[in-house]
């Protein structure tokens, strides 16, 4: 099989994956956060939004980091970056809520 079909299929489990995590399943966490911390639904309803709406401008920086140092590099690196994202999303106040898939 070529080489290029197996990163291929790497990078559509991890879209899989992300997208089930940070953008489907985000409404069954909604009721679990207003009875842990007391928030409005249209609070965290702006932290999910402020999250989605990073992803417009950060979009065309992961194509130039692609360009330059290749889709495997990018894909390790945000992998990394996703895994520290849900280690450190101890999130206490809503705005921590909508910045922890980027640390």
């Amino acid at each position: 099989m070529f080489y290029g079909w197996w990163i291929v299929a790497a990078n559509a489990v991890i879209t899989f994956y992300v997208a089930g995590t940070f953008f489907y399943s985000f409404g069954a966490f909604i009721n679990p956060l207003k009875n842990a911390f007391g928030w409005s639904t249209a609070q965290i309803a702006l932290a999910f939004s402020i999250r989605s709406a990073e992803a417009g401008p950060i979009a065309p920086v992961a194509g130039y980091f692609v360009d330059r140092f290749g889709a495997r590099a990018v894909t390790i690196f945000g992998v990394s970056v996703t895994e520290l994202g849900f280690f450190s999303s101890a999130a206490s106040i809503p705005w921590q809520l909508s910045t922890a898939p980027i640390w």
